[in-house]
């Protein structure tokens, strides 16, 4: 993203997906979002 400092409050809750030829390529999400997943993870793996 060429401009991500003024796009940083649309991308802060919820993740944006982004598609490439309609199916799914990549997911763009907070740091608090993605530590939030990740300690979830490690909850379930117990």
């Amino acid at each position: 993203m060429s401009n991500g400092r003024e796009r940083n409050h649309l991308i802060k809750k919820p993740p944006v997906y982004i598609t490439k030829n309609g199916t799914g390529d990549m997911v763009i999400m907070s740091i608090e979002e993605y530590e939030r997943q990740q300690a979830l993870i490690g909850l379930y793996t117990q």
